[in-house]
């Protein structure tokens, strides 16, 4: 078997082969790194003189496979203990079904609630009812951190508590596996109840630890917001005070421990903010991945008018040539890039609706994309060219999903909103150019902002151009209570639905009803092919703005909208 050196300091250990552990005189380890995913953790294998220690044997058959093939490449048959940094199923599945754990006869190392976990089939802390995965019948050897020390023939167990500076004392134990040397163990709740570290020599293994606070994790079951705190507070004492230069993740490449610490003080300022979250449950994930469907489907729509417009306005530029000024227009926005992630996604949903993916995969892939897009359009330069409402809307579907991926509730922030005030400031910029000619005659003194003005008046594109406009005002209509910034954007989204269907004619009423602002808005001609996950997404929209979305099809498609009554504002 080939050895190489770790090097030392804060280098980075090497990927798929054996190196010498530092700290460590006779241990070696063996890094099985893979890409970030929701399947399967990192492994990690040790090999002492007399025994192999695998640290989370992971959630795929074939990776499990790979590791048996290494250990087999040692040359000598040692007895082998699988040691879990926590029960989630993508890092245990395969101790509990790879065939070659019974066949080599492999030893369960886990934390007690873990361990008991795994043995009364706990489907909701290991997370396996989020991947609709069956448990079987286990059998944990080693529980760690019980409470109590143990010494056989097969390993030995002492514990200790270690006084940490504000904070509670950090539950540590010394595992010694035959005549090998000792592996610390530490207790770091938080992402669950049961994780673990464990330090080899200068290595600490995390487990999750650095992702605890991420979104899509924080919230799963047995997630606790003090644990992580605590557990965090605990882990930064102990790379501050011990000696550990390389920290190995479950997910993701190894860090120098001066990155990792880096990691965990972040962690720790941003943790406090994790209160009140909802727990990821299937019915959650469910619900998520609906929505996820329904909000990259919006958001496509919305960037095919976003680079449309931005083709327009940079082929005229060109033109007139303006080149320098059509280059930088194009560059707003990466058009290919946006493409390729929506088509990743595109792929992914059908995958997911032929039951490839479960309701969890589907959140957490739209969670990465999301991320990525919120990126792309929160570009301050592109409001100054488009429409403000375009950008402004797309940010918001992207902020919102995040809030909800995040675990948190979308909360409408509603205020006294004047019903029809906001209505006719909502039509008036729709129907009417933010420049004028006369506008352009008197900027064209100043070069820079006349170019701004041609741009965006080139930008604009009157969405009711051809459509009879219909507002039927009620002769009094309460103020209602809304969400001031979103309600003109969701009428503006609704009027952009009836124009995309081609009517010929919008009908707008509004009117108290039962202690209710009401207002409807109807389709005269035109194809009316609304979707059911069009009509989804409005649903969702109405109740961000603080009210309720009905829509009543037909030959004339309605749109229903309730609103409160502002408090005290009734007309009647």
């Amino acid at each position: 078997m080939r050895m190489t050196q770790l090097p030392p300091g804060n280098e980075i250990i090497s990927q798929g082969e054996w190196q010498e552990v530092p700290g460590l005189e006779n241990t070696a380890l063996f890094p099985y790194i893979r890409k970030i995913d929701t399947i399967s953790s990192n492994s990690y294998l040790l090999l002492q003189r007399d025994n192999l220690i695998l640290i989370d044997p992971g959630g795929l058959p074939e990776q499990t496979d790979t590791i048996f093939s290494v250990i087999d490449d040692t040359g000598r048959d040692r007895p082998i203990t699988a040691l879990l940094t926590h029960v989630h199923i993508d890092h245990c599945l395969q101790a509990l079904f790879h065939p070659g754990f019974r066949e080599r006869g492999v030893a369960l190392g886990v934390q007690a609630e873990g361990a008991s976990a795994l043995e009364r089939k706990d489907t909701r802390l290991t997370q396996a009812r989020l991947f609709s995965q069956e448990l079987c019948d286990t059998k944990v050897g080693i529980r760690l951190l019980a409470g109590a020390d143990h010494s056989d023939t097969r390993y030995s167990l002492h514990g200790c508590d270690i006084p940490v500076p504000d904070g509670k004392a950090l539950e540590m134990q010394s595992l010694t596996i035959g005549a090998g040397e000792p592996i610390g163990v530490y207790h770091t709740p938080g992402h669950s109840p049961d994780s673990i570290c464990l330090k080899a020599g200068n290595i600490l293994f995390t487990g999750d630890l650095l992702f605890a606070a991420n979104p899509g994790i924080a919230g799963l079951c047995g997630w606790s917001q003090s644990d992580l705190v605590s557990s965090v507070k605990k882990m930064i004492w102990l790379l501050e005070h011990d000696t550990i230069t390389v920290c190995c993740p479950g997910h993701g490449r190894i860090l120098p421990a001066g990155q990792a610490l880096a990691i965990l003080r972040k962690m720790e300022r941003n943790v406090a903010s994790l209160s009140g979250i909802d727990e990821i449950s299937p019915e959650w994930a469910r619900e998520t991945a609906l929505y996820a469907d329904d909000l990259m489907a919006e958001v496509s729509e919305l960037f095919s008018v976003i680079a449309g417009r931005l083709y327009v306005v940079s082929h005229i530029m060109d033109e007139l040539e303006e080149a320098g000024e059509a280059e930088r227009i194009r560059s707003l926005v990466g058009t290919d890039v946006i493409d390729g992630l929506i088509e990743d996604f595109t792929r992914f949903v059908e995958e997911y609706r032929a039951g490839r993916k479960v309701d969890v995969h589907l959140t957490l892939k739209a969670g990465q994309i999301v991320q990525k897009l919120d990126d792309i359009f929160g570009r301050e330069d592109l409001g100054t060219i488009l429409d403000p409402s375009l950008v402004r809307r797309a940010g918001r579907l992207l902020t919102d999903y995040m809030t909800v991926f995040r675990g948190f509730r979308v909360e409408p922030l509603t205020g006294e909103v004047d019903t029809l005030g906001s209505l006719n400031t909502c039509l008036q910029s729709i129907r009417e150019s933010p420049y004028s000619e006369e506008d352009l005659l008197e900027l064209s003194d100043d070069i820079d902002a006349y170019q701004k003005a041609l741009i965006s008046r080139l930008a604009f594109v009157p969405l009711l151009k051809g459509i009879d406009l219909e507002f039927q005002r009620s002769p009094a209509v309460p103020p209602a209570c809304a969400c001031l910034e979103r309600f003109p954007d969701f009428i503006r989204t609704i009027l952009e639905e009836l124009s995309g269907n081609e009517v010929t004619g919008i009908t707008i009423k509004t009117r108290e009803r039962d202690r209710s602002v009401e207002l409807s808005i109807s389709g005269r001609g035109g194809v009316h092919s609304i979707s059911d996950q069009k009509e989804r997404f409005l649903k969702r929209e109405c109740r961000s703005c603080g009210g309720t979305f009905v829509l009543i099809r037909g030959k004339e498609p309605t749109f229903l909208l309730t609103f409160p009554i502002a408090t005290g504002q009734s007309l009647e």
